[in-house]
């Protein structure tokens, strides 16, 4: 029978491959926001869309940043 240090073990791989996996996107999102806000020219909308894209991006990123120390707080509990 499994231990509760083996599925602690396992949570800990799995959000830890789900927080890489969350940071990468985001910054591609980031980027590819940043990348079409700038070359907009006179297309509102498109200029719209772009800075939604890069207000999303940086709030996934300050909620990720966030739950891992949320769980690295509760790991030192």
């Amino acid at each position: 029978m499994p231990s509760v240090a083996a599925f602690v073990d396992t949570a800990f791989r799995l959000f830890v491959v789900a927080e890489l996996t969350a940071k990468y996107v985001a910054l591609c999102a980031l980027v590819i926001g940043m990348m079409g806000y700038w070359t907009t020219k006179s297309n509102a909308r498109r200029s719209l869309r772009f800075r939604g894209m890069i207000v999303g991006a940086c709030a996934a990123l300050v909620a990720i940043f966030g739950l891992a120390a949320f769980y690295d707080l509760v790991a030192y509990v």
